[in-house]
Parts: C-alpha cells; sequence; structure tokens
C-alpha cells in the first residue's frame, strides 16, 4: 500500500514539475519545437521530480531545501528554456511562490473550515490515503492556477537586471509574509500569533515599497525603449534622407557633366552665327535650371548634396538661402553622420524661419576649415529665443522631436568636437559645430 501512495506522491511531483516547465515555456520559449520539445520537458520534469523528492527526504518544508530545489530548478530549466540562467531563475522564484502561496491559503481555509488549523499539517506529515487526496486536490489547484495565467498571458516581460534583483527579493519578501501568517494559524500561544502577525505586516508593507520601486523601474525602461525606438525611427528616416540626398548629387553632377558639353555646343552655335538656334538652346538650359539644378560645390559629395536639397526646400518655402563654402579636404567622418550632422541643423533652422512673422526669413551657412577640425556656422532668423543648456524643440507635439539634435550632440561628442547654439541679437540665431574630422592639418582661415 505504501508502494501505491509513493507512486501517487511520485505523479503529483511530476505534475509539478511539467506545470513549472510548461510555465518556463510560457514566459521564455524553448529551444526545442515539435517532438523534441516535449520529450526535453517530460525528461526535465523527471529530473525536477528526482531532485524535489530527494530534498524532501532530507527535510520536509525546509526554507533551506526550497532554495536549493529553485537553483537546482533553474538549472535544469536551462536544458529547456530559451533565455539565459537569471531570467529563468526569476520564473522558477516566482512559479515557487505561488505555489507555496497556493499550498499555505489552502492549509489556512482548510484548518479554518475544520476547527483544526494543524490538520492540513498532520495529514501531509502522515503517509496515507487522506496524505494522498490531499495533495492531489492541492496540484489539481495548481492546474487550474496555471491555465487561468496562460490564458492572461500574451507576451512574456523582459526585465532588466535591477527589476531582476528587485523581483527575487519580492519573491522572497512575499514568502516570508505567507510563512509568518501561516505560522500565526498555527501557533496557540497568543505571543507567538502576535509576533507572527507583525512579521507579516512588516513583510507586507516591504512588498507593497519593493513593487512600487519595481514599477518606478519598468516606468523608466518603458521611457527608455520608446526613446530608443524613436532614434531607430529618426535613424531611418535620415538614412533614406541620404539615400535621396545621394541621387540628387548625382543628378547634379551628371548636369554640371552635361553642362560642360552644352557650352561647347552654344560657342559653336555662336561661331557660325545660329543666333536664334543659340537663344533657343539658352531657354532650354534655363528651364534645366528651373527643374533643379544648382552648383554649391564644397568638393564633398554628400555636404553638397544635403546644401543643394536644403536650398530647394528653402526657396520653395520663400527663405533665402545662401552658402559660403570653402573645398574641403578629406573627411573622416563618415557620410551617414555628415548627412545626419548638416540635415538636421538646416533642417532646424529652416523649421524656425518658416515661423517667422512680420519680415522676410533667411539662413546664412558658413563652411570652414582649421587645422584638423571642419567649421560650420548656421545663422538664420527666429522668432524664438533658443535654449544655449540643451535642445529643447519648440513643436507642440514634443513626443519624438529634438531627437535629430540629440543626434548632432553625439555625433560632435564623438569626433572631439563642439557645439553652440545662441542668439546673436532680437531674432537671429546662431549654432556653431567644431568637428575633429580632417585627416592633413589645414588652415585656409
Amino acid at each position: 500500500m505504501n508502494t501505491v501512495f509513493m507512486l501517487a506522491e511520485i505523479l503529483t511531483t511530476f505534475i509539478e514539475g511539467i506545470l513549472l516547465f510548461s510555465t518556463v515555456e510560457l514566459l521564455c520559449g524553448s529551444k526545442w519545437t515539435g517532438k523534441k520539445r516535449a520529450i526535453t520537458k517530460i525528461l526535465c520534469a523527471l529530473l525536477y521530480t528526482f531532485v524535489i523528492l530527494l530534498l524532501n527526504r532530507i527535510e520536509l518544508f525546509s526554507i533551506l531545501t526550497l532554495s536549493i530545489g529553485i537553483i537546482v530548478s533553474a538549472i535544469i530549466s536551462l536544458l529547456f528554456g530559451n533565455k539565459d540562467f537569471w531570467y529563468q531563475l526569476l520564473v522558477v522564484s516566482l512559479f515557487v511562490l505561488v505555489v507555496v502561496i497556493i499550498d499555505s491559503v489552502t492549509n489556512i481555509i482548510f484548518g479554518v473550515a475544520s476547527g483544526n488549523a494543524k490538520l492540513p499539517t498532520q495529514i501531509v506529515s502522515t503517509v496515507g490515503l487522506s496524505r494522498t487526496i490531499y495533495i492531489l486536490f492541492v496540484k489539481g489547484i495548481n492546474v487550474i492556477a496555471y491555465y487561468i495565467f496562460k490564458a492572461m498571458s500574451n507576451k512574456a516581460p523582459r526585465y532588466p537586471i535591477s527589476s531582476l534583483v528587485i523581483s527575487l527579493i519580492l519573491s522572497v519578501v512575499a514568502f516570508a509574509s505567507v510563512h509568518f501568517t501561516y505560522d500565526a494559524v498555527l501557533s496557540l500561544s497568543i505571543e507567538k500569533m502576535q509576533s507572527s502577525l507583525a512579521m507579516a505586516w512588516i513583510a507586507m508593507l516591504a512588498a507593497v515599497i519593493l513593487i512600487q520601486i519595481l514599477f518606478s523601474f519598468k516606468v523608466k525602461q518603458k521611457e527608455k525603449e520608446q526613446e530608443n525606438e524613436m532614434l531607430q525611427s529618426v535613424n531611418a528616416m535620415i538614412e533614406k534622407n541620404y539615400e535621396n540626398l545621394e541621387r540628387s548629387y548625382l543628378e547634379n553632377a551628371k548636369n554640371i557633366h552635361d553642362f560642360r558639353h552644352h557650352v561647347m555646343a552654344l560657342d559653336e552655335l555662336l561661331t557660325e552665327g545660329e543666333f536664334e538656334e543659340a537663344q533657343g538652346y539658352i531657354r532650354s538650359l534655363h528651364e534645366a535650371e528651373a527643374h533643379g539644378f544648382s552648383a554649391v560645390i564644397t568638393g564633398n559629395a554628400v555636404i553638397d548634396a544635403v546644401l543643394n536639397a536644403h536650398h530647394s526646400s528653402a526657396q520653395a518655402s520663400g527663405i533665402d538661402f545662401s552658402v559660403t563654402a570653402q573645398p574641403l579636404p578629406d573627411l573622416t567622418m563618415g557620410s551617414w553622420e555628415l548627412s545626419t550632422l548638416f540635415s538636421n541643423l538646416l533642417e532646424s533652422a529652416r523649421e524656425a524661419c518658416e515661423k517667422v512673422k512680420g519680415r522676410d526669413p533667411w539662413i546664412e551657412v558658413k563652411i570652414s576649415v582649421a587645422n584638423r577640425f571642419l567649421l560650420l556656422e548656421i545663422r538664420n532668423t527666429s522668432d524664438s529665443r533658443p535654449e544655449e543648456k540643451d535642445w529643447k524643440t519648440t513643436k507642440r507635439e514634443k513626443q519624438g522631436h529634438g531627437l535629430g539634435l540629440l543626434s548632432v550632440e553625439d555625433i560632435v561628442e564623438k569626433y572631439n568636437g563642439s557645439v553652440k547654439r545662441s542668439c546673436l541679437e532680437d531674432g537671429i540665431v546662431e549654432v556653431s559645430v567644431m568637428c575633429e574630422t580632417i585627416s592633413t592639418i589645414t588652415d585656409n582661415n
């Protein structure tokens, strides 16, 4: 008969193991698919069963054996789960916490209902039919709790290390709260009951504080994730803009190349006295210029493309756009970074000019070099005074805005430079940028 009870205990522990690794699969995913996943889950559950039965033989309900069981179970879960050890340790700890709480609450309710608070402990501690039925009943509640949790869970959260540590501490505190409450129910001594209840209240207060701290961490993490997503979105837009600018530059380069042939053709027509045909040819060149030909040349393909694109955009918005630039040597700054730097600053200047009222808006760009540094100055009209301490957007929808200017700061910092935004006088803003991005010492000032 004892063999039957032992087999029943092995079965209930195995069910608990299946529930554990099903929870791990739910929250961590599985390394395996198909039949391999099912076989690996069963093998992990068997290992878990062996470890728990062995620990129970050492000392039943010991906090030490419980802690060892959690750690060993987390190690076993590495064979199945698809997360790192610390994350799976969190999952196993929370699972064990829920199981202990369900067991303890069931014992309390059963003890109160039977009129004997120690009856559940006596049943569980004595091998027999009552123990087997009671354990099967409790495991049935665990199974129901798992399927309720599964129905409510759509996607597993991914905690940072800080949240992980707090969650583990919270698990221990919550377990202590349940443990002290259970001791209070079982105690026949008024003093011990008061002491246990006091400890339980302290543990629950600590749990509340830890939950608030954890919530704060999660809020900050969520904000950081949103900012990273917006930065990635901005970078994607800039990359797409760079591709468009590169196509624009290639088109300009083609126009300049073709213009040499136009000059040769005009020279030939004038030499032959074909004046009417020459005038018609000139009119066609004016039409080509109206379609976007420009001649901002610094020697750098990316910078030229950006300047030409913003020149056209500014003119379309009624903004006077002028550039003073000297030929640039080879730059160590990457094409994508050059596009990001110039595009963000020029876009900011253009947006400020579009808000100007009662006067003509304008943008002045000056590009030069000094020693190993690229110098960029952008002046523009503006109806708002800039913030010198940080880059604050003036757009009404601030969410997601201002990130382009943060990208400017990152690039400038990477190239040992500096950026300064100041107000020269009422209605005129200047941004000065200096970056160490020239491979050979140059001084053309």
